[in-house]
């Protein structure tokens, strides 16, 4: 009976590893983003829940890719939206810097022309990209129907590119994710008002 038992067992993790190798086909991946775990609400002492940034996801990001990577690194994910969430983000300046040991990005003024732009693209770390407020313009592409523009840079983990794409706006309270792969022409005019733009940088585990 107990060698029943462990042969059960054994099957039962076997399957289990079955599953987590497929089940990142898109209609999993999609109900897994509904759900948002990313947002890791918390809560008072009665149950209401505490103020915090919304962390709205745009519709562009590619959920297979985003489920895969969240689950493969799921600490620095849950740390780069936990920074976003629950910072007092008016407060913080423009530039550079690094918290918890990932690079945050900030710029704030109004976007860039489109022609003083290019496309780029990374190798090592995906771009979460939150606009906290106003407005801007960004543009998607892959890669592979892009025209390499420069050398690849290792030291800042990008490459320029030229070529077509399609591009969103996207407001206040929204993010963007780009993945290696794809790439992404962001900071882009609407009109004549300013945004200001939080951009983590966060690992890629193959």
């Amino acid at each position: 009976m107990r060698v029943n038992k462990i042969v059960c067992i054994l099957l039962m993790m076997l399957a289990g590893r079955q599953v987590f190798a497929q089940e990142w086909n898109k209609k999993i991946a999609d109900e897994w983003f509904k759900k948002e775990v990313w947002q890791q609400v918390k809560y008072d002492g009665f149950g209401r829940p505490l103020e915090a940034n919304p962390l709205k996801p745009h519709s562009s990001i590619n959920r297979v890719l985003f489920a895969e990577q969240y689950h493969k690194n799921k600490a620095e994910w849950d740390k780069a939206f936990a920074y976003l969430r629950d910072t007092d983000l008016s407060t913080v300046a423009a530039g550079k810097f690094t918290v918890d040991g990932q690079t945050v990005m900030v710029s704030d003024g109004r976007p860039r022309m489109m022609d003083t732009t290019k496309w780029e693209g990374h190798v090592l770390y995906a771009d979460l990209q939150y606009v906290y407020r106003g407005r801007e313009k960004m543009g998607r592409a892959e890669i592979a129907k892009l025209k390499p523009a420069t050398a690849y840079d290792s030291v800042r983990d990008i490459r320029f590119y030229e070529g077509d794409g399609q591009y969103f706006e996207v407001g206040a309270g929204t993010f963007c994710i780009f993945f290696p792969g794809e790439g992404h022409r962001p900071n882009l005019q609407i009109d004549e008002g300013t945004d200001k733009k939080f951009v983590v940088k966060v690992r890629i585990v193959p």
